[in-house]
């Protein structure tokens, strides 16, 4: 017997995301992930710490539902937890999509999207970005709508590219259509530009959100999805039925703390923001081309420096600063790179390594 033809085709057909090496020495400066690199709040690790009773299953969903409900003035019957945006995403695969769905996506963006599509067998209709990595015009998005249509996600700010794709009149002629609009907002708390007041309007809106890069909570896999009640209900039901206890109880303490301390959390979102442009303008000054970021990264182009990407991001590694390889991205120059925005007082090291590099390529 062939073993692997128990497997379903779609998934056979899948692409891996190479993402490369995920554990360094500690003595490497990791800037590919665009983590938060602030530890969290004390309280929010005591938290966590204190998980003892991890032999009984997680008992703390509901309180960390109302503080997520309360953080974002909406009902609870309209809030979801995933484990990681990641899963929230396949989540949107499992219930929404089959073989004859189709989904509208835009390039560059993130790929795992794509991946829990087309997991399921569901169909992905690819669109460019302009030149500014904006969305092509709603009249044009609207020619690729067919009746098997089911999702259009936008990844607003986007990620690898760091800005905002799409405008909020935008998001409501998308919204017209009948189609699910799924908008993903990982990174909302570095600049506090959200879709939210138009799920009052709109039942086909859902919103992602992760507590992984802005409450710099990575490691512990806690997200979120916002919609309509009348749809959030079949996404719950599905969770409870399938995985009641998706997210571990260090996870939910850790969470339910980081909610109690956004006064602390708000200013390290307010420290890397303040680092970013100080990254962005030391990048600058060496000639090199940054695009705008409203995230904890920064993608920038080295075309002036005639170095590729690939170069540049082994030269760096050998220095011990490890920045992301974006040719798991559709769409990007050879010359495009992306970076994590470090700790303040890393910011000296990271400017004067870029410049050793492309000063002596």
């Amino acid at each position: 017997m062939d073993i692997t033809s128990l497997v379903s085709q779609s998934v056979k057909n899948l692409k891996p995301i190479s993402w490369g090496d995920t554990s360094y020495e500690e003595s490497y400066l990791v800037l590919k992930w665009g983590e938060n690199p602030y530890d969290p709040p004390p309280d929010v690790q005591n938290a966590i710490a204190k998980c003892s009773k991890v032999n009984v299953y997680p008992s703390q969903m509901g309180k960390l539902k109302e503080k997520i409900a309360n953080y974002c003035q909406v009902d609870v019957g309209q809030v979801c937890m995933t484990n990681g945006a990641d899963k929230a995403f396949r989540l949107l695969a499992e219930i929404c999509m089959d073989e004859s769905n189709e989904v509208i996506t835009f390039t560059p963006s993130y790929p795992v999207f794509d991946t829990a599509i087309q997991a399921t067998g569901g169909k992905l209709k690819r669109l460019a970005l302009d030149k500014n990595f904006l969305i092509p015009s709603v009249s044009k998005i609207k020619k690729a709508v067919t009746l098997q249509t089911k999702l259009i996600y936008v990844c607003n700010p986007n990620n690898p590219t760091g800005n905002f794709i799409a405008t909020s009149d935008q998001l409501e002629e998308l919204l017209a259509l009948d189609v699910l609009v799924v908008v993903d907002e990982a990174y909302f708390e570095f600049s506090q530009k959200t879709a939210l007041s138009l799920l009052a309007k709109y039942d086909n809106l859902i919103i992602i959100r992760s507590l992984s890069k802005t409450f710099g909570l990575a490691g512990l896999r806690v997200a979120y999805m916002l919609g309509s009640p009348k749809i959030i209900k079949y996404f719950q039901t599905f969770e409870e039925s399938v995985e009641v206890f998706s997210i571990a109880t260090p996870s939910l303490s850790g969470a339910i703390a980081a909610f109690d301390a956004l006064a602390e959390i708000k200013k390290n979102i307010k420290l890397i923001n303040k680092t970013k442009d100080t990254l962005t303008a030391g990048l600058a000054k060496l000639g090199i081309k940054v695009y705008p970021s409203d995230t904890s990264f920064i993608l920038f182009n080295l075309k002036s420096q005639t170095i590729t990407a690939a170069e540049f991001l082994t030269k760096m590694a050998k220095r011990k600063i490890i920045l992301k390889d974006v040719s798991i991205y559709e769409g990007l120059s050879p010359y495009d790179c992306y970076i994590g925005i470090p700790k303040e007082n890393d910011i000296k090291r990271v400017i004067s390594t870029v410049k050793s590099v492309v000063r002596n390529y």
